[in-house]
């Protein structure tokens, strides 16, 4: 993926949810960014299967 298809974003979440992404990532090797854009995906593709199956 190329710099400029990637949009910053600003995002405010509870210091408990911040704590924890600090360790997931960190457990890991990946930055908290990465970790957050991972989780999202796999939120997608869960939503995506979940349409496909309503949608048959």
């Amino acid at each position: 993926m190329k710099q400029r298809d990637i949009n910053p974003f600003g995002l405010r979440m509870p210091p408990k949810v911040k704590e924890w992404i600090e360790r997931k990532s960190a457990d890991q090797e990946r930055s908290q960014n990465w970790l957050i854009v991972k989780i999202l995906e796999q939120e997608m593709a869960k939503d995506e299967r979940s349409s496909e199956t309503a949608a048959a």
